[in-house]
């Protein structure tokens, strides 16, 4: 399902966006992506924030790639300082990753590993047809041992050709594992995508690093739209 979703969202012009809520072991992550591209990635705007708080203070980065056909420009800033600002040649090599990161490969395996599902609804929406699969019991993962599960639920609702176009995963630990938590949010909305075409790093996310030990928490994607993905 995973292959087959990665090759329709790779082929499909759209702005997808993911949230990732996550508390364990007295560390909390809240992680956030945007990713609007062209058809079969010919230009790509990723860019992602995450906050890690633990006993030892707060750590806060933002990723962004963007490239074009031949060039990328990669730009890294953790605390507000600058750790990476360059640009090279696109290759095969770094394909292979934008393909992963474009779909959401990693989180979305996850939720459809984690969880039985079962096919709930089929509805026909705007001619497009949609299959709601949900999954309310706990089928083992990196993420917890399946005893240690005292709640559990994930929905991915997907096109009949396998476009995955939302998915929600929430997974609360038992008492004894207490505190531990994990949500998932992703979101995908085929729309034209106009990017420029030279690959830039968006001025606002530059203007915020130069505030050093930037620690704000980043704003949640939430539904994307084609307005993220303009100039």
């Amino acid at each position: 399902m995973m292959d087959v979703h990665r090759a329709r969202a790779v082929a499909t012009p759209g702005v997808a966006a993911h949230t990732t809520n996550a508390t364990a072991g007295g560390r909390h992550v809240l992680a956030t992506a945007q990713v609007a591209a062209t058809a079969n990635l010919t230009r790509v705007r990723y860019v992602s924030q995450s906050r890690t708080a633990t006993g030892n203070g707060t750590r806060a980065t933002v990723t962004v790639i963007a490239a074009n056909e031949t060039t990328v420009g990669q730009y890294t800033a953790v605390n507000g300082n600058v750790t990476l600002d360059d640009r090279r040649n696109r290759t095969a090599v770094f394909d292979r990753s934008l393909r992963g990161l474009s779909t959401a490969t990693n989180p979305l395996r996850g939720t459809l590993q984690r969880g039985n599902f079962t096919v709930v609804d089929a509805e026909t929406v705007d001619g497009t047809e949609l299959l709601t699969l949900r999954a309310d019991r706990y089928a083992g993962g990196q993420l917890y041992e399946t005893s240690d599960v005292a709640n559990y639920t994930a929905t991915v609702r997907v096109t009949g050709d396998g476009l995955i176009r939302s998915a929600t995963e929430r997974i609360v630990g038992t008492a004894a594992v207490d505190g531990r938590r994990y949500e998932f949010a992703y979101r995908f909305e085929p729309t034209p995508v106009d990017l420029p075409p030279t690959p830039r790093i968006p001025e606002e996310i530059r203007a915020a690093a130069d505030t050093a030990n930037d620690t704000r928490t980043p704003t949640p994607t939430g539904t994307p739209s084609a307005a993220a993905a303009s100039t």
